[in-house]
């Protein structure tokens, strides 16, 4: 069974690695939502773009398990499937 693992640098997801695959490096854009994935030779993968709310309004390719705000759930709440994320003020 293939494992992915995610990497992060000061709580901002990077990239990920499913064993037996290249690997992705994330793009985000000014909020650190996914907005494309790049494989090691800087060939988009898969590109989305988001309404205010979250959902996806265009995509192209396979999309990464997170992309609007670089996550899935909520960090208040602690809800695994909630529609929205809310990212800690880290300043």
């Amino acid at each position: 069974m293939p494992t992915t693992n995610y990497y992060t640098v000061n709580g901002e997801i990077i990239g990920e690695h499913t064993t037996g695959q290249s690997g992705l490096d994330y793009v985000p854009d000014g909020l650190g939502s996914v907005v494309a994935t790049v494989d090691q030779n800087l060939t988009a993968q898969s590109t989305a773009r988001y309404k205010p709310s979250g959902a996806i309004l265009a995509s192209t390719g396979p999309q990464p398990a997170f992309g609007w705000i670089g996550t899935l759930g909520s960090r208040t709440s602690a809800t695994p499937h909630a529609d929205f994320y809310n990212r800690p003020n880290l300043s």
